[in-house]
């Protein structure tokens, strides 16, 4: 028995729905699109390759430095941390001066001899080294050596505002506004993280507003494409929100 114009409509239109439906998205799918955004704001695959290779320059072996100093005694690992500090010192004054080179090469050096039970000293080391790492514009190697001065010393602020600034000058908004408020929890007075603690928020609403606008755009691109054999388009369909912070539903309108 052949199927009526109004049944056929009917099926026509549950098809379409259920096409559609399968493209909604929850909100937090905004997070697919902001890693993508964030990837194309990343440095290309060619000046990553260029940080890893330089990055590789000076690495520090921990298992090896710990291989070693289980062989010194303790007169040996107190003269390795009174070297490592004039290192220091040495890579304070070609920070200063600019030399950031220079810099680099002493506070590498001094890491590789300092002693890993001297966790203060090291995670100094490790931030001012980022803070090279940062001058020199190699902000993706300098975040993970604030991130080891913070893992030796939770409560160090300094690398701790530092990377937050990097976080942000590389679009990672949602980790900067984290670190500031860390920063605000260790040191109420920087005037810096009490501001970033005010607008970034609306940043970040503003930013993933944009990112689900696009996304949805791209599904009515899309969803057209596919009601379009059926003489529809999206127009024929409306996207409901279902309660704070859930997903989407669709309804048919004519």
């Amino acid at each position: 028995m052949a199927s009526s114009p109004e049944s056929e409509y009917a099926d026509d239109v549950k098809t379409c729905t259920s096409a559609v439906e399968g493209m909604a998205v929850r909100e937090d799918s905004a997070e697919i699109s902001k890693e993508k955004l964030q990837s194309t704001e990343h440095p290309t695959d060619t000046e990553n390759a260029e940080d890893d290779e330089e990055e590789d320059l000076y690495i520090i072996d921990e298992e090896e430095l710990e291989r070693l100093q289980k062989t010194m005694n303790d007169e040996e690992r107190k003269s390795n941390k009174e070297r490592a500090l004039k290192l220091k010192a040495e890579g304070n004054a070609s920070f200063k001066t600019g030399e950031y080179a220079d810099a680099m090469e002493s506070y590498t050096e001094a890491l590789r001899i300092c002693p890993l039970s001297s966790s203060a000293e090291r995670s100094i080391l490790y931030s001012n080294r980022g803070a090279t790492w940062a001058r020199l514009e190699k902000k993706k190697v300098a975040i993970k050596d604030c991130t080891k001065a913070i893992e030796l010393n939770p409560s160090y602020v300094k690398p701790i505002l530092r990377r937050a600034q990097l976080y942000k000058e590389t679009k990672n908004l949602d980790d900067a506004l984290k670190d500031y408020q860390h920063v605000l929890e260790l040191d109420p007075s920087i005037g810096e993280a009490r501001h970033a603690c005010m607008t970034l928020p609306d940043e970040i609403k503003e930013r993933n507003e944009k990112l689900q606008a696009e996304m949805l755009g791209k599904l009515k691109e899309l969803g057209n494409l596919v009601l379009k054999p059926f003489g529809m388009s999206t127009d024929n369909f409306k996207l409901v929100k279902e309660g704070e912070g859930g997903g989407y539903k669709i309804q048919f309108q004519k």
